[in-house]
């Protein structure tokens, strides 16, 4: 029941973002919002279950590399995360990698002084693998995904004298696409090696994928540039083929100017 609550909780807040991130949409306008370019290092927690290779969550750190990249309306990044994550008895670890490609098409929607929002579609391509250091005949499980998101982007100049401090914000919601997935009680060398596949294929929508991804930083600048401090949080959660998956992540992130 806790777990059901839970995905109840998380699928509300998706709608609840999606809500405001059309209605309100909080975004900023950088010092120079035609040409950006930043590296990200994230520490934090993380939080992953996978019924595939086990009925209980795993908890412990997560850390993750991002590149970000964003000219007058496109806007794209890489990032690259692993996690080391126990079983509730802290006996059993389980490594999770995760490479994960964005590319946005936005569109300004308001953009008035300091003050500026943009929205679009946003395709996400993402590679993932997670291994159970116990189990025997599948000890590990592939991920592979390709989603067209809805993404919003909004940035606030804080003037404090003559400077101007950035605030930044991003967010994206999966709204429809591909995932491969085993089905249930189905081995890897019954898909790879049998060639016995069923339904490994599966239509992703919001319904059995809701998720969001999103990130706060304000921003310093610095002579050569800036420095970001802010918050980077992952909801990732599906149900494939009665395989229920969920990979959340709350992180400390810095960011340098390149």
């Amino acid at each position: 029941m806790r777990k059901i609550h839970r995905n109840i909780c998380l699928w509300r807040l998706t709608i609840f973002y999606c809500m405001v991130m059309i209605a309100t949409c909080v975004y900023a306008q950088d010092i120079n919002v035609n040409k950006q370019k930043n590296l990200y290092v994230a520490l934090g927690s993380a939080d992953i279950l996978d019924t595939y290779l086990s009925p209980f969550s795993y908890n412990g750190t997560h850390v993750a590399v991002s590149y970000e990249n964003f000219k007058k309306n496109d806007y794209y990044d890489g990032i690259l995360s692993f996690s080391k994550v126990t079983n509730p008895a802290g006996n059993v670890n389980e490594y999770a990698g995760d490479l994960r490609w964005r590319y946005a098409k936005l569109y300004d929607i308001f953009n008035k002084g300091d003050f500026s929002v943009k929205i679009g579609p946003m395709a996400v391509l993402d590679l993932g693998v997670l291994y159970n250091e116990r189990n025997g005949n599948n000890p590990a499980q592939g991920r592979f995904s390709l989603m067209a998101d809805f993404s919003s982007y909004a940035q606030y100049n804080l003037r404090i004298g003559k400077r101007k401090f950035p605030i930044r914000y991003l967010i994206d919601v999966p709204m429809i696409g591909a995932a491969f997935s085993p089905n249930y009680g189905q081995s890897y060398y019954e898909i790879f090696s049998m060639k016995k596949t069923d339904h490994n294929v599966v239509f992703a929508h919001v319904g059995n994928t809701p998720s969001l991804r999103h990130r706060l930083t304000f921003d310093v600048p610095t002579s050569k540039g800036s420095i970001s401090l802010g918050y980077m949080g992952i909801y990732d959660q599906s149900l494939y083929n009665n395989l229920r998956y969920h990979s959340y992540s709350h992180n400390f992130i810095i960011g340098f100017s390149l």
